[in-house]
């Protein structure tokens, strides 16, 4: 009985040691997972969006525009039936198309006094946007979606 474990500890001892041993792993590897990525020009324009003087069009200015160094989180891609869509350009060409939901437009779900969920949409006549892009753009152009209305354009702007 002896001589087994004398057998079984013999062979078992080199396998725990080579086990045991030092990773022959290329740490060159490890140090590019660990590296941060190189900071990313962002830039973030603000907008004003308000309604004109006989409430029948929606007018957009550009508040300003800012650069900074990060990395845009990706946003959810759920939208209202009133929305905005912004054509971002470099050049002539189109580079991004961003879908938001309209700034001017507010849908609110609150708890009504018989304790039930109750939707309210409310239109404001002014507001202010942000749109934040990674790209190198000199145009953008935004349009307008209503619900049960046609497409049409608000502005264009050139930087």
């Amino acid at each position: 009985m002896k001589n087994i474990k004398k057998i079984a500890v013999s062979l078992l001892f080199p396998i725990l040691i080579m086990s045991c041993g030092v990773s022959n792993h290329n740490n060159s590897n490890l140090e590019t997972e660990t590296k941060e990525p190189e900071p990313n020009q962002s830039l973030f324009f603000v907008f004003n969006i308000h309604k004109d003087n006989n409430n029948s069009t929606n007018i957009v200015e550009l508040v300003s525009k800012n650069e900074i160094i990060g990395k845009i989180k990706t946003e959810s891609t759920n939208r209202s039936p009133n929305y905005l869509t912004l054509y971002l350009y470099s050049g002539k060409q189109l580079i991004d198309t961003v879908a938001m939901d309209h700034p001017l437009y507010k849908h609110y779900e609150y708890m009504s006094q018989d304790g039930t969920f109750s939707y309210k949409d409310t239109i404001i006549n002014n507001a202010d946007f942000v749109i934040r892009t990674q790209k190198n753009i000199n145009e953008i152009k935004i349009f307008e979606t209503l619900k049960n209305q046609p497409k049409k354009q608000l502005t264009k702007k050139s930087f």
